[in-house]
This record gives C-alpha cells, sequence and structure tokens, in this order.
C-alpha cells in the first residue's frame, strides 16, 4: 500500500489539538449551564459538548489511521466517535443532574477522591469508544483489539487531567479566560492520551502483510515498559524519527 508515516510528534499535536476544542465547547456548555436552573438543559448543551469533541477526535484519529490502512471508513469512524462520545458524556453528567435536581449536593469531596473518580470514568469512557472506534475500524484491521485497550489505557490517564483542570479553574472566571482554561486542560490531556495510546497503534495490522521498522536516523527513544507489556511488544517511542509501515 506504499509507505505510510505516523510521527509520535504529529500524533500528540492531532489529538493535543482535538482535546483542546472538545474541552473549550466542554467549558462554554458549563458557562451556559449556570444560565439555567434546568437541569435536562445542561445534560443537552452537556451532550452537545461531547458530540463536538468527539468529532473532533474521531476526525484526526480516522485520518492518521487512514494512513496506516486505505480501508479505513473515516466517514464511518468519525459518526462512531461523536455519538459514542456524545453518550458517554450524558451518561457522566446525569448523576450531577439527579442530584442538582433533588437538591443533594453535599460537600465537595477531596481532590484525591475526585482524581480515582476521574481515573474510573476514564476507564468507563475509553471502555466504550474503544468497543465503538474498534467495531468501526472492522475490515481496515486484521486485529483490532491492540486499539481497544489502547483507548482503555490512554483514557484512564487522560481523565484525571481533566477533573484537575476543571477543579483548577476559579469560580465566577471570565470566560475568555475560561475557554482558555479549558482549552489548556485539553491539550494537556491529549498530550496523555497520545503518550499512552502510541504503543498500540503499531500493534494494528492492515488487511495484508504487515512489516514495520523504525529509522536509524538520530533522536533519542523512550522506552515506557509498561505500556509495552500490555500492547504484548517491544516499542520505542522515538522523538525525531518516523515510523514506517509498509
Amino acid at each position: 500500500m506504499g509507505d505510510s508515516r505516523i510521527s509520535l510528534p504529529g500524533w500528540i499535536a492531532s489529538l493535543a489539538a482535538a482535546e483542546s476544542l472538545g474541552m473549550a465547547a466542554a467549558s462554554a456548555a458549563a458557562r451556559l449551564g449556570e444560565y439555567s436552573a434546568s437541569a435536562l438543559f445542561t445534560l443537552a448543551v452537556s451532550i452537545v459538548a461531547g458530540a463536538v469533541e468527539g468529532a473532533a477526535l474521531g476526525a484526526v484519529q480516522g485520518r492518521l489511521l487512514a494512513t496506516l490502512s486505505p480501508r479505513v471508513n473515516r466517514r464511518r469512524f468519525l459518526w462512531v466517535t461523536t455519538v459514542s462520545a456524545a453518550v458517554g458524556w450524558a451518561l457522566g453528567m446525569l448523576p450531577a443532574s439527579m442530584n442538582s435536581d433533588s437538591g443533594s449536593i453535599g460537600p465537595e469531596p477531596p481532590l484525591w477522591l475526585i482524581l480515582i473518580a476521574a481515573a474510573a470514568m476514564g476507564m468507563s469512557m475509553g471502555a466504550l469508544l474503544g468497543l465503538a472506534q474498534s467495531a468501526a475500524l472492522k475490515g481496515a484491521f486484521e486485529n483490532r483489539m491492540p486499539w481497544f485497550w489502547g483507548q482503555l489505557v490512554a483514557w484512564t490517564l487522560a481523565m484525571p487531567v481533566i477533573f484537575l483542570g476543571a477543579t483548577s479553574v476559579p469560580a465566577g472566571i471570565a470566560l475568555g479566560w475560561l475557554l482558555l482554561a479549558g482549552a489548556s486542560t485539553g491539550g494537556a490531556a491529549g498530550v496523555v492520551l497520545g503518550l499512552a495510546s502510541w504503543p498500540f497503534v503499531f500493534r494494528l495490522r492492515p488487511g495484508g502483510r504487515f512489516v514495520s521498522s523504525v529509522g536509524t536516523g538520530s533522536g533519542s527513544c523512550l522506552c515506557f515498559p509498561f505500556l509495552d507489556r500490555l500492547a504484548k511488544a517491544s516499542i520505542a517511542l522515538c522523538w525525531g524519527q518516523r515510523r514506517i509501515v509498509r
């Protein structure tokens, strides 16, 4: 299928940009929710924000995956990611909406508990996205489980970053600064997503023969044994080099 290239910096930058847009949309949704006492309205705008994030993420991931396999149906992948993200946001916001309606909002839990809950939510979100996106990749790759595990691990690690950023924003902040904070948080989460999912990407085997090699040019490599074991491969994350799939 010819030479296809995805670099680690390009992968990370693409996901960071997508998450920056998604979290800026989430920040706007949060501000809109402050102007309404209706939990249903807050839930609705949150779902829209989730769809925006999913569309941005699905667009960049689909484009990059298509460089590995021309059989990737980018439109289907985009649609599936958008819907899955919207559903994930709806499920994540539902408990808060129910508590808001019942007036049973208690004191804010400690930060460590928030981060643990965020990791659990990220694991659920990663499982949902991973399953849905893996189904959308049917026919493009011989094995799709590495993508599922990659999303599961990546979102488990990235969601606490999102929650940490959200809890750090002071109340009543100006809209412009709120959007900037959301975009910055999303960018940081996107970097985590990119780093954590990278070792799994090249376990995907396009239909037909799969041969991979890493160039021997100059550059420093970062190895993550834990992720390598999960991906069942010894994968070096090489800055300044390109991974070539033929």
